[in-house]
């Protein structure tokens, strides 16, 4: 009868050995992929709902110039605190206010007031985060509104057929 050489059984040993490893490497190759993976859905989740969030904001401030789209409706001022402001006037109940869109403090604010009151912009609702607001009037009438985010700039031009938009550029 022959002995069982030491040789065979090492061998078997360094295969199991070895496909073992080769399962942990592939286990933690699969887990630094799904890690990898998930740090990027999450940061591609983010811009865009970032971009959306600005987009979303930059399409009702246009929707809000085209409400108030009537004679003496849409008006932009130069304030020394905020810069750009665009005021859009209307009556309700006989009185007369007037909404304010300005940036203040690294955000888009909105504020509803009296017409005939002091503009305070500190009392204004913060709208969403950006740097920077402004807004052009051209020689045919139309508005550019630019909002400047962390993300991207977004730009868009306004027609007003009614108001004519008066203000600064008009000045």
């Amino acid at each position: 009868m022959k002995e069982h050489t030491p040789i065979k059984s090492n061998k078997s040993k360094v295969d199991v050995i070895f496909v073992l490893t080769l399962f942990v490497l592939f286990a933690i190759s699969l887990l630094a992929a799904t890690v990898c993976f998930a740090k990027i859905y999450k940061q591609t989740g983010e811009r865009t709902a970032e971009r959306f969030n600005s987009a979303t904001a930059i399409t009702a401030l246009v929707q809000k110039l085209r409400a108030y789209d009537s004679e003496n409706g849409i008006e932009v001022l130069n304030d020394r605190d905020v810069g750009c402001v665009l005021k859009l006037n209307e009556s309700i109940g006989g009185a007369e206010y007037s909404t304010y869109i300005y940036c203040l403090d690294g955000s888009l604010h909105e504020l509803l007031a009296p017409a005939e009151g002091d503009f305070k912009p500190q009392n204004g609702f913060e709208i969403i985060p950006a740097e920077a607001f402004n807004i052009e009037q051209s020689a045919d009438g139309s508005l550019k509104l630019t909002v400047v985010t962390e993300e991207q700039t977004i730009t868009r031009s306004v027609y007003p057929r009614a108001s004519g938009a008066k203000g600064a550029a008009d000045e």
